[in-house]
């Protein structure tokens, strides 16, 4: 369901850059993070190029908040999200002796109780 709120927030998100390749928007109840990058599973002999998605669920923003108070909460979001986004591509990117030290895509089982 759209509202006055989402549409606040998407006015304030087209205001926002980030490296060439990367757009944002909202989608649903989500934030959506769209990178056109190389694939870090290609060879190196031939890198591929493929567009990625990442999507994280809008926090409850409260929209009684003063108008810069609340834009500034969502930004502070949007940047927290680039920065697990970068993350998240530098875990695939990092390597020692051509092999990924974390996969960001595995799942640790010696963390599940």
């Amino acid at each position: 369901m759209r509202t006055e709120l989402t549409s606040q927030l998407e006015t304030w998100l087209r205001s926002v850059t980030y490296r060439p390749g990367v757009t944002f928007s909202i989608s649903g109840s989500a934030l959506e993070i769209k990178v056109h990058t190389v694939d870090s599973r290609s060879p190196r002999d031939e890198l591929v190029e493929i567009d990625v998605t990442h999507r994280t669920q809008l926090p409850p923003f409260d929209p009684r908040l003063p108008e810069a108070q609340l834009r500034a909460t969502f930004l502070d979001f949007v940047r927290d999200c680039v920065l697990a986004m970068e993350r998240h591509e530098s875990q695939e990117w990092f390597r020692v002796n051509g092999r990924v030290v974390v996969d960001p895509h595995a799942i640790d089982l010696s963390r599940l109780p």
